[in-house]
């Protein structure tokens, strides 16, 4: 009954939650201390971090940063919508987009009103913006944002990437036929209303948007592995020379694997850098499932929310010393918006190219002095929903009744406890509401740079964390990334009793509903929410984190983490 009094008093003053944030501990305690801890801690798969703290009074100040383990992997990867078409044909008696291995994409569009109406014959305009599919996109994913109901693929096949591109023409008649690793399916755009019918068969529907992602990953369901070989062939992989240094995965070859050399376009041999017992355990097998992986040591860049931007006002260029600026952000668009997060209208914006801290833009017009903001890229297919529960707080405290009245006195030194989940959301759907009187915290102070917010709210109050992805870049390309999650601001003990403190457990869970209601092959970006890299086979390697705040005395952390290949069977770490 403590519980739900103490939760209906919050809904009339500050969230005593706003006091959680100190995560402080009972007076006279012997030391703040923090236990943080992954789970499962698996080599190669998803996994949920645990951070769990005890603060004395005044200890953590009012931000929290939690520095995760070295070799975590948040979702990654950014996408553009392309506007496509496709033939409709009778399949089964029925008008069908299904059973076509190739589209078309329509052509590149710089201006900031949709153009070339009727290109081709029957179409509405090419949206602004749109940047077409070319050479640079083989070997990119290229999904569908929609699935089914009952998680199946809807018009583009789960898993389909691009396998060449064939251009003719110019201008609005410019014709980019595009081949796909798999056959599209049903379900896709109709026919133009003229001549029409919408419902009949024609050589090119009306356009679509779809998602092609800014990285290589992919899966392919014809791998052959031959005993004791590095030698991995596959008819359909298309390997590439930039597919050199690829983390490679499947059937018994051994975790770590990477590209060394490409063969063919059908073959590879790999290597595994510091693996025990090398390519001794394959088997020779065929119709393997073989996932291809960004390399490593260069991760691909993220869809992200800067708030560091600026610009001139007298060209196309924006500038942040944070954004962390990759050759893997050509194409991607971009929205601005002001220091408070209201859009500025810039339509058709995308990266046209990129230098040290700054990035030129394709856009109609110049960026405005006015930009302090921008959203770069779109979230891939795997990312998790804005608005899905990634994790949750749990609390215990002794709330202060002149905050809420149905709380116990604090002479009784009861204690109260709840928890409230954590919302993710991606960059564009940011909860950026900053209104002190009403309690709303959640734009308070966002990170310089992010790949996701991490939102508590309720009616009574707000507050977020955010997830940061930290690389350094060389000729335009990234190194390795580590990731944080930070609270940069966090509400001081109005809702405290006097002299008490409290606890507070963060839960980050690996998946979350949208990314684990995927079809089965969905690609683009580091699946998931959170996850481990993959140990070379046959070692072990102890990895530790780390919780620091701005408060005068830093907590002890005990974080260390033995990951081992192949896994250990065991609770977490």
């Amino acid at each position: 009954m403590r519980c739900r009094g103490f939760v209906v008093g919050l809904s009339a003053a500050l969230l005593a939650v706003s006091s959680v944030m100190i995560f402080a501990g009972p007076a006279g305690a012997v030391g703040s201390t923090c236990d943080v801890s992954m789970n499962p801690a698996a080599s190669g798969n998803a996994s949920g971090l645990n951070v769990a703290c005890i603060f004395n009074n005044g200890d953590s100040g009012t931000s929290t940063t939690m520095t995760d383990y070295p070799d975590a992997v948040w979702h990654y990867g950014a996408a553009r919508n392309v506007n496509v078409t496709v033939a409709r044909t009778t399949v089964g008696g029925v008008p069908s987009t299904a059973g076509k291995t190739t589209i078309k994409s329509r052509p590149t569009n710089n201006l900031a009103t949709a153009s070339c109406a009727n290109s081709p014959a029957g179409q509405t305009g090419i949206p602004a913006g749109n940047l077409a599919i070319g050479a640079a996109d083989i070997n990119h994913s290229i999904e569908n944002a929609a699935s089914s109901a009952t998680k199946t693929g809807v018009f583009i096949n789960p898993g389909t990437f691009i396998k060449a591109v064939v251009a003719s023409g110019s201008g609005c008649t410019q014709v980019i036929t595009v081949t796909l690793s798999k056959a599209t399916l049903a379900g896709g755009p109709l026919c133009p209303a003229s001549p029409g019918p919408a419902t009949g068969n024609c050589a090119n529907s009306v356009g679509a948007q779809v998602l092609v992602s800014n990285d290589t990953g992919r899966a392919v369901t014809d791998g052959v592995t031959t005993a004791g070989s590095a030698t991995v062939t596959s008819a359909s992989a298309n390997f590439k020379a930039g597919d050199v240094g690829a983390g490679v995965s499947g059937g018994d070859l051994p975790d770590g694997a990477q590209i060394g050399t490409v063969n063919s376009v059908t073959s590879v041999t790999l290597i595994c850098t510091g693996c025990v017992g090398g390519f001794t355990g394959v088997s020779s097998a065929s119709a393997q499932v073989i996932t291809l992986s960004p390399n490593p040591a260069h991760s691909p860049t993220s869809a992200r929310y800067v708030t560091d931007v600026t610009a001139p006002g007298t060209n196309k260029v924006i500038t942040s010393a944070t954004a962390g600026f990759a050759t893997s952000d050509v194409g991607l668009p971009v929205s601005i918006q002001t220091n408070t997060g209201v859009a500025i209208a810039l339509p058709g914006a995308r990266i046209a190219s990129v230098s040290g801290n700054t990035a030129t833009l394709s856009a109609a017009a110049n960026v405005p002095s006015s930009a302090k903001r921008a959203v770069i890229g779109l979230a891939t297919k795997t990312a998790p929903a804005t608005g899905d529960v990634q994790g949750t707080l749990a609390i215990l405290l002794q709330v202060n009744p002149t905050v809420s009245p149905t709380s116990p006195p604090c002479a009784a030194n009861k204690i109260s406890g709840f928890q409230i989940p954590l919302q993710w959301k991606n960059p564009g759907g940011y909860n950026t509401q900053v209104a002190a009187g009403t309690n709303q915290f959640s734009g308070t102070n966002p990170a310089p740079t992010s790949i996701a917010q991490l939102d508590f709210n309720t009616a009574s109050t707000s507050f977020s964390g955010y997830v940061e992805q930290h690389y350094t870049v060389t000729a335009g390309v990234p190194g390795p990334s580590n990731y944080t999650v930070e609270f940069r601001f966090l509400p001081v003990a109005v809702g405290l009793c006097p002299g008490t403190g409290d606890a507070a457990t963060f839960n980050f869970s690996g998946l979350t509903v949208k990314s684990s209601s995927n079809p089965s092959f969905t690609s683009g970006g580091g699946g998931g929410a959170r996850g481990i890299k993959a140990e070379p086979q046959g070692t072990n390697h102890n990895y530790t984190a780390n919780v620091t705040t701005n408060g005068a005395t830093q907590p002890s952390v005990t974080s260390t983490c033995n990951v081992s290949s192949p896994a250990a069977i065991q609770i977490g770490c």
